[in-house]
């Protein structure tokens, strides 16, 4: 399977080459699945043209580092999150936008 993983990983870096973005965040935990082989229920993974690093919290500390070993793990307090600005917008978004 890591295989699989590592062939994902390459087609991905090619599909971002044109952007010529520095990183990808992966948030969807499907997708970090996808790309690492990590099935922990909170992660993140930062995808770089040269590595890629997880973040996960202190519940998955074995299974990180047994299942995503093509990723540099990094275990953190608490479980990471990506949240949403509560707040709406004040001002309208410029045309085109």
């Amino acid at each position: 399977m890591r295989s699989d993983h590592s062939d994902r990983l390459n087609l991905l870096r090619r599909a971002l080459l044109p952007s010529r973005v520095d990183a990808l965040l992966v948030t969807h935990l499907p997708n970090v699945f996808y790309l690492c082989g990590f099935t922990g229920s909170s992660g993140v993974l930062l995808v770089f043209d040269d590595g890629m690093h997880l973040f996960t919290d202190g519940r998955y500390t074995v299974q990180a580092y047994q299942e995503a070993q093509a990723a540099r793990v990094h275990i953190g307090r608490q479980a990471p999150s990506i949240q949403a600005d509560p707040a709406p917008a004040r001002a309208p978004l410029p045309a085109g936008i």
